[in-house]
């Protein structure tokens, strides 16, 4: 199922050195894990971290960031962080709702966002 021509796969795997045999002493690789590329977004990231200037947020800004978490309903939670400079302080607090899928829409909308930062864990 996994290795076919074209198949993009994430490989977890550990590198360590041969204790027996002839090659006793070489470098091999030990694969331990085989996922498709495109299930290990779903599988792996649990939550999306938003960052936003507390400073610079306005009601456009708030509705258009909660458009962009509706349109993309899933699994991933939401936490959201409000950072002020001129405060010296920052809020955070889970989203209310439901959570995301992390797609390439998603990104891209929140890639085109000026006063937003994000990171995925």
């Amino acid at each position: 199922l996994y290795l076919q021509p074209g198949a993009l796969l994430l490989l977890k795997g550990k590198a360590m050195q041969r204790t027996w045999g002839r090659d006793e002493g070489q470098m091999e690789l030990k694969v331990y894990n085989i996922d498709l590329l495109g299930d290990a977004r779903d599988k792996y990231i649990t939550k999306l971290n938003l960052r936003l200037d507390a400073d610079r947020l306005d009601d456009t800004l708030a509705h258009e960031i909660g458009q962009l978490l509706k349109a993309s309903p899933g699994k991933c939670k939401v936490n959201i962080q409000l950072v002020s400079e001129q405060e010296k302080m920052a809020l955070e607090a889970p989203a209310k709702g439901p959570g995301v899928a992390i797609t390439e829409e998603l990104i891209h909308a929140l890639d085109g966002l000026a006063d937003v930062s994000y990171a995925l864990n």
